[in-house]
C-alpha cells in the first residue's frame, strides 16, 4: 500500500474506522525537554502493534460512534507529525 492510503479497519462491533498506519504514533510521547521519544509499556517489541489491543484501556481508544472520522483523522495526523519531528503534541496539533 502507498503512503497515504487509507486502509478499511473494524472497530468493536463491526464500525468501520480508517487505518493511516500511523506504525503505533499515538503509543510513543515526545518529552518536552529532551525531545526524546518515550514509549507505551505494551507497544509491541515491533515497535508497530499493541500487545495488548483487543483489551486495551478506554483511553488507548477512538471510537467512531462518538468520535467524528475528521477528529480521529486529526488526532492521528498529530500524532505522527509529533513522533516524526519530535515535537510536543500540542506543538504539532497548532501545524
Amino acid at each position: 500500500m502507498a503512503q497515504g492510503e487509507i486502509e478499511d479497519k473494524y472497530y468493536g462491533d463491526a464500525v468501520e474506522v480508517d487505518c493511516s498506519h500511523c506504525i503505533s504514533a499515538c503509543c510513543k510521547r515526545v518529552d518536552l525537554n529532551t525531545h526524546e521519544l518515550h514509549y507505551c509499556q505494551y507497544l509491541a517489541p515491533d515497535g508497530a502493534s499493541c500487545s495488548i489491543y483487543e483489551d486495551r484501556p478506554i483511553a488507548c481508544r477512538l471510537d467512531p460512534r462518538w468520535t467524528p472520522p475528521s477528529m480521529i483523522r486529526d488526532h492521528c495526523h498529530a500524532c505522527q507529525l509529533s513522533v516524526q519531528q519530535r515535537i510536543p503534541i500540542t506543538d504539532a496539533i497548532k501545524q
